[in-house]
């Protein structure tokens, strides 16, 4: 895989009309969309546009044609590299939503005395993960993937998106000890330290957000998180600032 970048990208696939006022999302890399038309009050200057479930046969805006050479698909991998062949000059992403199976346990007889047995999780061969399309494990799904040239994938965990309890890292582990080129990655994000958390962890190519939450967050913010550890210093703890004061000068 090459370096994650950490781009920021804005859903607005499910946005209506013209944006809010307070929809500031000048900072983000770029927006996913699900029309040509150009939503007002959207800066796109400079931002990739991303086309979602668009065909490629629809009219286009002047300003459109010239920034939406990406589209992504929610259709498969057979589907969309049919349309990739039938449109080559497309950037073509496929999307994919990824659930978590439910663990199930049993309690071995083998290994343990019988007074002492403990349940244990059974795994599934193929991961923990299944995907949409097809009902695929993951790992098969993702080599499949490189099989067919596709540079970049894109998983949305809707359980987490649901729960909003943070981004499913483990997914983003998992996936990378197969997948090779860029991931992008939504679903569950709902604080500033998820956000951190991820750039812990490594990043990723980049991070999809929904439009709520860049307008709660700021992208602003939002985009020196992902940067975090890398343009911006973390916060040190004021108790951990006076004892490397100390031990200063206690040195010097």
């Amino acid at each position: 895989m090459s370096d994650p970048r950490n781009k920021l990208y804005v859903d607005l696939s499910e946005i209506t009309g013209p944006l809010a006022p307070k929809a500031v999302l000048a900072a983000a890399d770029g927006y996913v969309l699900s029309t040509t038309e150009v939503p007002l009050r959207l800066e796109t200057t400079g931002k990739d546009i991303l086309l979602q479930d668009v065909l490629s046969q629809e009219p286009f805006e002047p300003e459109m044609a010239d920034l939406a050479h990406t589209h992504i698909c929610r259709l498969g991998l057979a589907e969309t590299a049919s349309l990739r062949d039938e449109f080559p000059d497309i950037t073509w992403i496929p999307r994919v939503d990824v659930a978590r199976l439910e663990t199930a346990y049993h309690f071995p007889t083998t290994h343990y005395s019988e007074s002492f047995r403990t349940f244990q999780p059974v795994f599934s061969s193929e991961g923990p993960y299944r995907v949409s399309d097809g009902d695929t494990a993951l790992k098969p799904w993702l080599e499949r993937a490189q099989e067919l040239g596709f540079e970049t994938v894109w998983l949305h965990n809707s359980q987490f998106a649901t729960s909003g309890t943070g981004l499913d890292l483990d997914l983003r582990e998992l996936a990378l000890k197969t997948w090779n080129g860029d991931l992008w990655l939504s679903g569950g994000a709902a604080t500033m330290m998820h956000i951190r958390y991820l750039v812990q962890e490594g990043g990723l190519g980049a991070l999809v957000i929904p439009f709520d939450l860049a307008c709660a967050l700021g992208c602003d913010k939002i985009r020196a998180a992902l940067q975090w550890g890398k343009e911006i210093a973390p916060e040190v703890p004021a108790r951990e600032v006076d004892v490397a004061a100390i031990n200063l000068r206690q040195t010097g």
